[in-house]
């Protein structure tokens, strides 16, 4: 006869498990149940995370595209007064030539003329010129 002490008996004699591991089977039952939790967990954590990183991927990739446009309008500004300055270049080079002429001229028709206010007026404007065109 069996030492019934030892099993547990669950409804009949047919089903007979020793204590012992009926006790590891239900712990290693109880871990594996601990284990589904902690994956079920980590995976409603993994799901969060991965729908946070897609919402930060879509922020990111809208603030890059505005920095894209941004730089792209800053390149069109920086053309626009590179455009501009060398254009204010060429002026400022033509009116250099002009007064350059002027002085010239100025210079061919007073070494003829006598020491009079016109031609101290013209020494003046002379000097004018010639302080504007540096």
């Amino acid at each position: 006869m069996k030492d019934y002490s030892k099993y547990y008996i669950q409804c009949s004699d047919h089903y007979l498990i020793p204590k012992d591991e009926f006790e590891n089977l239900l712990k290693e039952f109880e871990g594996i149940s601990n284990d589904l939790e902690t994956e079920d967990k980590m995976g409603d954590y993994l799901r969060c995370e991965v729908y946070r990183s897609s919402l930060i991927n879509k922020q990111l990739q809208q603030e890059n595209k505005i920095l894209k446009e941004n730089a792209e309008n800053n390149d069109k500004v920086v053309d626009e007064v590179n455009w501009q300055n060398m254009l204010l270049k060429m002026q400022c080079n033509e009116l250099k030539e002009t007064i350059t002429r002027v002085l010239k001229y100025i210079d061919s028709q007073t070494r003829n003329m006598p020491r009079n206010g016109c031609r101290q007026r013209l020494s003046r404007i002379k000097k004018m010129l010639k302080e504007a065109s540096k």
